[in-house]
């Protein structure tokens, strides 16, 4: 059984099916060649740089401080960007004087299809804690994205040990500095989701 990213999961409900079977290759080549795939990452440096700094300290100033020696040993076509995301992650966060807490990946079944569910950051101000899905693309999501990213943070949460009960689950649109409203699904969505998991492995078996 094939385990995958909530994100890629997520590019592949929303795409045509014409588009499908190259999301799908791509994730294939994901999984199986991790570090061949970082370099076509385009976020991951900057992730893995806020995962240095922020994440394993709870002190936002270390990555204000470490932004400029990022942004400058950063390749030359995706400095704006990280500079732009790293502007707005910060100004985000110290808005809401915020404090960070870890937040571990559950794996949920879709079908025969196993989706690995990843908010990548707890967040918590005043009284309120929030376990996000940061989404880093230029574009903001698409409706079928946000409803199934909120589908699977539920699901996946609803009966893990992991999750605290007051914790809210949601999309962190970090380039718009917005934490997305939930989106309501049809009473029939999962059923949808459990046809768009069938489709991804019958293409994955194809491409084995």
């Amino acid at each position: 059984m094939p385990r995958v990213p909530i994100g890629s999961f997520a590019r592949f409900y929303e795409a045509r099916p014409a588009e499908q079977v190259r999301i799908v290759r791509d994730i294939r080549t994901r999984l199986m060649d991790p570090e061949g795939y970082t370099g076509r990452d385009y976020y991951h440096q900057l992730r893995t740089e806020i995962r240095r700094t922020h994440w394993s300290t709870n002190d936002i100033s270390t990555f204000s401080s470490s932004m400029i020696p990022f942004i400058e040993r950063t390749r030359e076509d995706r400095r704006d960007h990280y500079r732009s995301i790293g502007a707005s992650y910060i100004e985000f966060w110290t808005a809401r004087d915020a404090s960070y807490f870890p937040v571990c990946s559950v794996s949920v079944e879709i079908g025969e299809l196993e989706v690995i569910v990843t908010p990548e950051v707890g967040m918590r101000f005043g009284d309120d804690s929030y376990a996000l899905k940061i989404w880093l693309n230029a574009k903001p999501p698409t409706r079928p994205a946000k409803q199934v990213i909120q589908y699977m943070l539920e699901h996946a949460y609803s009966t893990s040990s992991g999750r605290q009960n007051n914790w809210h689950l949601a999309i962190w649109d970090l380039r718009r500095k917005a934490i997305l409203t939930p989106l309501k699904t049809a009473k029939d969505f999962e059923l949808g989701l459990m046809g768009q998991a069938a489709a991804f492995l019958k293409i994955w078996n194809e491409l084995g």
